[in-house]
């Protein structure tokens, strides 16, 4: 809920305006008409306020989400986005880091495993990268971008039978693969890759 925390600033102000238009048609004196619109000078003055000194959050996506987990710390799809922001910027250790926490705080989702994976694939932590891809199969066994993951781990160690087998799983959940994807599939499957 705290990641799309659009809520906090718009669903109240809902409320408020309507609140405030209400009233302002109810008042037939001009002197509360008055009262009311210098009332309503001094919200908007202080949301603006509030604005301003939120926006040095919204400057990036890792700032965002530093932001929301100050807040809500136990936020497994925060801790997911900032270690996305971290890999992103090259910081790997740091991104595994959040990972882990992630998936220490609620081991329910298969894209934080198949993150997790990605991220040692690239350091070439092999044997870690299995696991986690394993992990989100059991987790999700039509979560098709661990069984690709698993094809591309197998296909740099050379176990090109073992990726074909797990590219093929994966086109056969998710049929809809780019097709500069399929014909890669089906090069490797016929031995025909230049």
């Amino acid at each position: 809920n705290a990641v799309i925390c659009d809520h906090w600033f718009y669903a109240p102000s809902v409320g408020i305006f309507l609140t405030i238009t209400s009233l302002f048609l109810l008042i037939k004196n001009n002197l509360y008409q008055k009262v009311l619109l210098v009332f309503l000078g001094v919200v908007i003055m202080a949301f603006s306020i509030r604005t301003f000194s939120l926006l040095p959050h919204w400057n990036n996506s890792e700032s965002y989400f530093r932001f929301v987990l100050a807040r809500e710390p136990y936020s497994v799809r925060g801790w997911n986005n900032l270690a996305m922001c971290l890999s992103d910027r090259g910081e790997a250790n740091d991104a595994i880091q959040c990972y882990l926490r992630a998936i220490k705080l609620s081991d329910v989702y298969a894209q934080t495993h198949n993150n997790l994976a990605n991220e040692y694939l690239n350091l070439k932590r092999y044997d870690l990268a299995e696991k986690e891809f394993l992990a989100a199969i059991q987790l999700d066994s039509k979560f098709y971008r661990a069984y690709l993951g698993l094809g591309e781990l197998k296909l740099s160690q050379g176990k090109t039978r073992d990726a074909v087998f797990y590219f093929r799983k994966a086109l056969e959940i998710y049929p809809y693969l780019p097709s500069q994807t399929i014909d890669f599939i089906n090069q490797l499957s016929r031995g025909r890759l230049d």
